[in-house]
């Protein structure tokens, strides 16, 4: 009932400035809204960050979800996440981040306003501190709007609308929701929750975001890896203007990266000696495209692959792998390992040594392999090189 409720007060927003709005609630099969029953452990819900961090740890981290929690305690009547940046791109961090918003038993379904509508509107970006009726606090100063209220010492109330409006977003249209920004105006340049990805508008053309992202890979450096990928075949009839990267893994989060158009980019802000994947989205003036498959993992600051790599037959059984050797990216190469695989029947051996060449024996004689390097420092295993040409041992 409450998030049917939500619903209709986006939906009667977005109408006051000649549109339609709906939240882009998770359903099940029948179209049911999914609603999962989380247990928390027992000082789980004794704080937002309590919450927050469990939730986490459940899995309920998804950057494609926000996240909207009725919890069974006390503690507040509503708290959420907002991010402060303002920016009118569809990069905004408000449109690529998961976020959480926790409304505590006493306010469910509130008959004033809406508690839940209200946390929701934090999470996708209302109100930044550029509004021009701003508290400075992340709500609004022009009642009566659910957004709206005296939230520090000193914030002085105006009241351009009527009571009635107090459950209905933006009073004056100006601040943080507008379905139809005049151009030039406020919302037309600066963040607008109306354009979010978690709204759905039944007027928008369908299936123009940009095609998935393809083929993307990841090498690493000292402190930053390089990520590369494919461009999407179908740009959805409009440009694309962007790419975001979001890296996964490391000992702490790593803010989503965004870059210009191009295949290839330098992720920075990383923790050498961690594993990361990445995962790359498009955008175009419409949206943005789903997230790509992930990357093949790698360690931050380990070696970066080594190259030219050759194998010479020295002995029956025996190969002398020599390379190219690669950036040790900081840290001094302790080992080089070269694989020997064969493709016929032959065993496999591995061979590792602190010089170039390296020898690799116990092959079987006769049969045909093809060899690559890894370098180690104290970081970690860098990528493989690619694979010599095939040789008989």
């Amino acid at each position: 009932m409450w998030a049917g409720q939500v619903d209709g007060e986006f939906s009667q927003s977005a109408a006051e400035s000649g549109g339609d709005r709906h939240v882009r609630f998770v359903t099940n099969s029948d179209c049911s809204l999914n609603v999962a029953h989380v247990v928390l452990s027992p000082t789980g819900d004794d704080s937002f960050d309590n919450e927050t961090k469990e939730l986490i740890a459940l899995g309920y981290d998804q950057p494609w979800r926000k996240y909207l929690v009725w919890t069974d305690a006390t503690v507040y009547c509503g708290i959420a996440s907002l991010a402060f940046d303002d920016s009118a791109k569809p990069t905004n961090a408000n449109n690529v981040y998961s976020s959480y918003g926790r409304v505590d038993q006493g306010c469910w379904g509130r008959t004033d306003h809406l508690s839940e509508a209200h946390e929701l509107m934090h999470g996708l970006g209302g109100v930044q501190l550029s509004a021009p009726h701003s508290t400075g606090h992340g709500h609004c100063t022009d009642e009566y709007d659910v957004m709206c209220y005296a939230d520090a010492a000193g914030v002085a109330l105006i009241y351009p609308c009527v009571p009635e409006h107090e459950w209905l977003f933006d009073c004056q249209h100006d601040d943080y929701f507008n379905a139809n920004p005049a151009a030039g105006s406020y919302l037309a340049t600066h963040w607008n929750t109306a354009r979010s990805e978690f709204l759905l508008d039944p007027n928008a053309p369908l299936a123009t975001i940009p095609s998935v992202v393809r083929a993307v890979s990841a090498s690493p450096r000292d402190g930053a890896a390089t990520v590369t990928w494919s461009i999407p075949t179908r740009n959805g009839g409009s440009p694309v203007t962007g790419y975001l990267v979001n890296s996964y893994g490391g000992s702490s989060a790593v803010p989503v990266q965004s870059f210009a158009p191009g295949a290839s980019q330098i992720v920075n802000g990383l923790t050498n000696g961690q594993q990361y994947t990445f995962k790359v989205v498009a955008g175009n003036g419409v949206g943005l495209s789903q997230l790509s498959i992930a990357s093949g993992a790698i360690v931050v600051g380990a070696p970066t692959a080594p190259s030219s790599t050759r194998a010479v037959k020295t002995s029956p059984g025996t190969l002398n792998v020599a390379f190219a050797e690669p950036s040790t990216n900081g840290a001094k190469i302790k080992t080089f390992t070269a694989t020997c695989t064969s493709h016929n029947g032959g065993v496999t051996r591995i061979a590792s040594n602190n010089h170039n060449p390296i020898a690799v024996s116990g092959l079987t004689p006769g049969k045909t392999y093809t060899c690559t390097v890894r370098a180690t420092n104290s970081r970690g295993t860098g990528p493989a090189s690619t694979a010599s040409s095939a040789v008989k041992a």
